[in-house]
């Protein structure tokens, strides 16, 4: 299966804790595990 991979741009703490909790929340709704990765910059992968 591909990874998909999205750059995030101008992301702050607060949109950050956001974005967990859409993803925590939709889990069992979602065909990927999607996870937030920070490493310079800021990317939200499925694994």
């Amino acid at each position: 299966m591909a990874t998909l991979r999205i750059k995030l741009c101008g992301i702050n703490n607060i949109d950050m804790a956001s974005l967990n909790s859409v993803l925590q929340l939709s889990d069992s709704r979602l065909n990927s595990e999607w996870a937030v990765s920070q490493s310079g910059l800021i990317y939200l992968s499925s694994v």
